[in-house]
């Protein structure tokens, strides 16, 4: 299920509320000023959703927790909890399972084409086999490897996460930029933003994709933004 239908005096399900906007604004400039990871700001298309449920960077209903970080690598990622929201942190083990996996995949799939194809031009059956023997307890093996590859079956993913960003005359802004440009501090910002004297020579977009994962996989995928020209001016 997606939606990304917008409407400007909250009559939508998923419309933003001008003070969760806020909120997370302030969430998101202490995530981002935090030091503890360098991430880049995502361009709007990327987290943005069709008519069709699919996100620019290429995520719909039906991805894998691996497909989405990787698609998503090196952005912020937020996840939303009891308490508000929070930084994740990605669980790239997952991804290297994932590649693992196909890879193992792959090879098995050559393997068996490879003796079928040797049966086929005079080799005996046992010659045959040989090359792939050992298929079923590889496919036991695999079966352990859950749709993202994460071979740990108590790793848990689930949960709702949300990656969002600022748009200041159509272009990703950084926080860190915005304080460079402007000389504020991140507490400021905010303010700044909002003034209806800074609306009136630029425009300021605030946009959010929120991703439910369930049993490594994007269950669900909700888009929504906040135009402070609109909405604060």
């Amino acid at each position: 299920m997606y939606n990304n239908k917008i409407n400007k005096h909250g009559d939508s399900p998923f419309a933003l509320p001008r003070r969760f906007a806020l909120g997370a604004f302030c969430a998101y400039m202490c995530f981002a000023l935090c030091g503890c990871a360098e991430t880049k700001v995502p361009e709007s298309h990327d987290i943005s959703v069709d008519h069709e449920g699919q996100t620019g960077a290429g995520i719909s209903t039906g991805s894998t927790y691996a497909e989405w970080i990787t698609a998503y690598d090196g952005v912020l990622i937020q996840q939303v909890t009891e308490d508000g929201l929070i930084p994740y942190t990605p669980d790239m083990e997952a991804v290297k399972n994932a590649e693992a996996a196909a890879k193992t995949a792959a090879e098995a799939g050559n393997d068996e084409s490879e003796a079928k194809t040797g049966t086929e031009g005079g080799e005996s059956a046992t010659d045959g086999v040989s090359a792939t023997e050992d298929s079923p307890e590889s496919t036991e093996e695999n079966a352990d490897t859950t749709a993202s590859g994460s071979t740990d079956a108590t790793t848990s993913h689930d949960g709702t996460y949300m990656i969002s960003a600022f748009y200041v005359d159509d272009a990703p802004v950084s926080v860190e930029t915005l304080m460079s440009e402007t000389g504020l501090s991140a507490e400021e910002l905010n303010d700044h933003l909002a003034d209806s004297e800074y609306l009136a020579d630029h425009t300021v977009v605030y946009r959010y994709t929120m991703f439910t994962i369930e049993n490594d996989v994007v269950t669900d995928i909700t888009g929504d933004y906040l135009d402070y020209n609109q909405e604060l001016n």
